[in-house]
């Protein structure tokens, strides 16, 4: 920071995933991000004094919320001098054209049916390296822990589909894998079966699909469980269509807010 502001002039500051400036689930200010939002406003005040065009303020994320938005006018624009009435907000809707998004209703709420549901998925989509399949398991019913690792087990078997070890991947946070195998399946498995825990901010190549099991507890989790199938530039839409799957039925807990009503989310990075 001291750096920074020794600076002659900072022409912009780019806040990444700044929805992580405020306690995740207590709409207030995180004390580190107050201090950087300060030394934001400290080099915009200088640059007025030298006469010099103050720095931009820009912030990305697939989860900014309206609330985040009324936070960020009342507590962050005040720390980096920026006036409300010049602040735009950008947003964009799930309905990407790029991406086929179709709802599988299970009648009953048993977790075999959803695994049978999982394993017709695999065996239409016959994932491989160029076109990966990510599978979201949160079921709470058995654990986590059970839930992917039987799914595992029931998409190895997956008909029309020949599964090598190395072509399925799956990870929960107890896992005990070190670094380098899982960077490896990340890397290099067809299909990643796996939790929350690579739910957010983990970009992988080549994901063309994402099954979701059960509705996640939020809509930000559900935006970004689809956002990792963002491709490696924003700008630079793939021209395969990628597909998601979204398993729904009796049990579910999802969200106050439902999924088909409007969420007020920025779905601008998926």
């Amino acid at each position: 920071w001291m750096r920074l502001v020794a600076h002659p002039h900072i022409e912009r500051f780019v806040f990444d995933e700044y929805h992580m400036t405020v306690l995740w689930g207590q709409n207030e200010l995180d004390p580190e991000y107050g201090l950087a939002w300060s030394l934001v406003g400290h080099c915009r005040r200088r640059a007025v004094s030298r006469g010099q065009p103050k720095p931009g303020v820009f912030g990305f994320t697939a989860t900014a919320s309206v609330e985040l938005d009324r936070i960020v006018e009342q507590d962050f624009f005040p720390l980096a001098g920026i006036d409300k009435k010049t602040a735009v907000f950008r947003k964009s809707q799930i309905n990407r054209p790029d991406t086929d998004i179709m709802f599988v209703q299970c009648p009953t709420a048993f977790f075999e049916e959803r695994m049978e549901a999982v394993a017709r998925i695999v065996s239409e989509f016959l994932p491989d390296r160029e076109n990966r399949l990510l599978v979201f398991c949160t079921w709470a019913g058995r654990g986590q822990r059970h839930g992917v690792i039987q799914l595992t087990e029931r998409i190895r078997r997956a008909p029309r589909y020949s599964a090598r070890p190395e072509d399925v991947f799956m990870y929960y946070a107890s896992l005990g894998l070190g670094p380098e195998q899982i960077e490896s399946g990340m890397r290099s498995a067809a299909i990643i079966v796996t939790t929350e825990a690579l739910g957010m901010g983990v970009d992988m190549k080549h994901i063309k699909g994402v099954v979701i099991v059960n509705l996640p507890a939020s809509v930000e989790n559900l935006v970004q469980f689809l956002g990792r199938m963002r491709t490696k530039n924003i700008h630079d839409h793939a021209s395969t269509c990628k597909r998601a799957w979204i398993l729904t039925g009796p049990g579910d807990q999802a969200s106050k807010q439902t999924v088909a009503d409007p969420p007020p989310v920025d779905f601008s990075l998926l």
